[in-house]
């Protein structure tokens, strides 16, 4: 009888042995697969604080490049609008000119004429 009970005793406690040998496997496996993720967690913080970085700078540059759009938008507008003042002033100008020189000629050939014929 006593024989029965240390056999059993042993058996349930080979048993136990690779009961326990097994949950250390599994406590093993987990707490590495654990450290895994917090790894892969950590990359991807960080991806995301670069990405978060990335889109305030690009922020910063879009409003900063809508700023020189508007600007230089402005000025293209101011210097179109001289462009076309100084076109007329300098169309008028010619024309002014152009009416002098004609008037001028005119006035030698009206000159001319009369002068030539008083003479016969």
């Amino acid at each position: 009888m006593q024989r029965g009970r240390v056999d059993r005793v042993k058996t349930s406690l080979a048993t136990k042995l690779s009961s326990l040998a097994k949950l250390d496997l599994s406590i093993t496996s987990c707490a590495s697969e654990i450290d895994q993720l917090r790894r892969t967690l950590r990359e991807k913080e960080e991806t995301l604080d670069i990405l978060q970085m990335t889109k305030v700078q690009d922020q910063q540059t879009h409003t900063a490049l809508s700023d020189e759009l508007r600007s230089l938008e402005q000025k293209l507008a101011e210097t179109e609008e001289i462009a076309a003042r100084t076109s007329a002033t300098t169309e008028e100008s010619i024309r002014a000119e152009l009416r002098q020189a004609y008037d001028e000629k005119l006035s030698k050939i009206s000159q001319q004429i009369f002068g030539h014929g008083l003479d016969v």
